[in-house]
């Protein structure tokens, strides 16, 4: 029994418009809900973008956790501070990716195979892709809200 809401306003993505329902369900139940995305990723890159930009949108409401899911990983936003994160090495890797999307980022790393010590992140310059987790706890430390991206393994 899922319910299907027609909504009929098109300056909003589909995304955008569940996040504004969702809100809507937890002002009437006076509950927080978290928020898993699936499929959030792949596909069309513009959409990929979209769905990363709702991240970003999300980061300055209620405290809630956001994830993006797709067959191949799992995305987050860690916004500027010390952020971490515990993978579970079985489900998760080797592959991963810290990146400063809407601004650049001075970012450290611990539990990475190529760490990062206070880097200077940027698009145009250096961002951190094609890392790999050496860790199960992974520390991030950023001046700026970033994207955190890990390979989900296919056993």
């Amino acid at each position: 029994n899922v319910k299907i809401t027609k909504v009929s306003e098109q300056d909003s993505t589909d995304f955008m418009k569940c996040i504004k329902l969702l809100k809507e369900k937890e002002k009437e139940n006076n509950e927080l809900y978290d928020i898993v995305a699936t499929p959030a990723l792949g596909g069309r890159f513009d959409q990929t973008m979209s769905s990363i930009h709702v991240l970003y949108f999300l980061k300055d409401q209620v405290k809630r956790k956001a994830v993006l899911v797709s067959d191949e990983n799992l995305t987050v936003l860690l916004d500027k501070g010390t952020h971490h994160i515990h993978c579970q090495l079985d489900l998760e890797g080797p592959t991963c990716g810290v990146m400063p999307i809407g601004a650049p980022a001075v970012i450290s790393s611990r539990g990475l195979k190529w760490d990062m010590d206070n880097l200077s992140c940027y698009f145009g310059g250096i961002i951190s892709t094609s890392n790999v987790l050496e860790n199960e706890t992974i520390e991030i430390t950023t001046d700026s809200p970033v994207v955190w991206t890990v390979e989900i393994q296919r056993n």
